[in-house]
């Protein structure tokens, strides 16, 4: 399917980028790339990057097999076997055989209740910054930026841009057109950025209009796993785009993609498309 073999395409040709392009680096200054040695010596001399100090809130999350027991913490194992914490040997003594193994908790670690998208809202709502590759890639970004022709992203990911950036603004039309002006090759073709925003509409930014596209609302209980949805979109988008369809049938396609990834374990695709221009 054309959809799916254009979503395969662009992550082989996105790690591509990323593998040939990305170098140590601080991530704080963009454009400046630091070379570190591997000891602490050298290590040390990595400055924090700015959302570390600027970010409101950071959230530090674990998740592993001592989810199975549920009993103090992450350091379940260093407690129970190195330290010999008394509650822990009492706890595995109450619950578990006596030749039981750490590594046996894997065999119970179905993660059955855990759900992404509350945690992806959770962390949303609560102010939270996870810049990633704005953040720690900056350097090989703006490499590759003169070459890009459509920038593809979501708000979260606009706004660490901008931020890595130093643009005074939080909105994201303002930070649309800056993506569109950036310095560009090839003047001939103009840029393009597209911006999601979830249930809210998808904006088309080009150098001399914004766009909105409506985005079809899920139900709560159709909302299975959204990871992948992103990469879906793109996909779905590149599918039409590569046919030379109007930006309202490929912008349609992604939408309709990247429902079809959410309403689905991982980033599968199962039955005929039922996309309609």
């Amino acid at each position: 399917m054309v959809i799916m073999k254009c979503i395969r395409c662009l992550i082989h040709v996105v790690l591509c980028v990323l593998l040939s392009k990305v170098t140590y680096s601080s991530g704080q200054t963009p454009g400046r790339r630091s070379r570190y040695e591997p000891n602490w010596a050298s290590l040390d001399q990595r400055p924090l990057p700015r959302w570390y100090d600027e970010a409101k809130v950071g959230i530090f999350l674990h998740y592993g097999v001592y989810s199975v027991p549920s009993f103090g913490s992450e350091w379940f194992w260093t407690n129970w076997k190195n330290l010999r914490n008394p509650d822990y040997i009492r706890f595995m003594q109450r619950n578990y055989k006596p030749d039981f193994t750490y590594q046996q908790f894997a065999g119970d670690f179905t993660a059955e209740l855990f759900n992404a998208t509350q945690w992806a809202l959770l962390f949303r709502d609560s102010g939270a910054s996870a810049p990633f590759i704005s953040q720690v890639f900056m350097a090989p970004l703006l490499d590759v930026m003169p070459y890009v022709d459509i920038i593809f992203g979501n708000e979260a990911e606009a706004h660490a841009f901008a931020t890595a950036q130093g643009w005074p603004t939080d909105d994201l039309r303002e930070i649309g057109k800056r993506l569109v002006a950036l310095k560009k090759l090839n003047t001939e073709r103009p840029r393009i950025a597209i911006l999601t925003q979830g249930c809210d509409p998808v904006l088309l930014i080009q150098h001399d209009s914004i766009q909105e596209f409506p985005v079809k609302m899920l139900a709560v209980h159709e909302i299975v796993d959204t990871n992948g949805a992103g990469d879906a979109f793109v996909g779905g988008f590149l599918s039409q785009y590569v046919q030379g369809k109007s930006m309202d049938v490929c912008i349609r396609c992604g939408n309709y993609a990247a429902g079809h990834i959410i309403k689905n374990p991982g980033c599968t695709y199962s039955g005929a498309s039922e996309f309609v221009e």
